[in-house]
C-alpha cells in the first residue's frame, strides 16, 4: 500500500453503504460496557471508527481508551486492522489519546 493510499483511506468518512443506523445501534452498547469497565470487543477498523464517534458524541473517550487495551490484545479484528491500515489507526489513537495502539500502529506504519 502507498502513502497516497493510505493517506485517501485516512481522509475518506465512513460511507454510507457501510454505515447505517443498525450498526450504530450494534456498537451502542461498547461505550457502555467501557463506562461499566466491561470487557469490549472491537471487530475491525470500521467499529472502531463507529466506537470513536459515538464515544465522543458521549463524551466518553476516557473510558472507551481505557477498555481498548484489553480490546487491543484480544480481538484478532483489530490487529488485523493495524496491520491493515495502520494509518488510520493512527488518527484513531490520537483522538482517542491511547498511547499503546498508537505506537503499535506508528511501528507497523514505519516498518510497512
Amino acid at each position: 500500500m502507498s502513502l497516497q493510499d493510505a493517506l485517501a483511506e485516512v481522509a475518506k468518512p465512513l460511507s454510507k453503504d457501510h454505515h447505517s443506523k443498525a450498526s450504530e445501534a450494534e456498537c451502542f452498547g461498547q461505550p457502555l460496557k467501557a463506562i461499566y469497565n466491561m470487557p469490549c470487543e472491537i471487530s475491525g477498523l470500521f467499529e472502531l471508527k463507529v466506537l470513536t464517534r459515538l464515544a465522543d458524541f458521549y463524551l466518553c473517550l476516557p473510558a472507551l481508551s481505557s477498555s481498548i487495551s484489553t480490546a487491543l490484545f484480544n480481538s484478532s479484528g483489530l490487529l488485523s486492522g493495524i496491520k491493515g491500515y495502520p494509518l488510520a489507526i493512527i488518527v484513531e489513537a490520537i483522538q482517542l489519546r491511547h498511547l499503546v495502539l498508537f505506537r503499535e500502529a506508528l511501528v507497523l506504519s514505519v516498518s510497512a
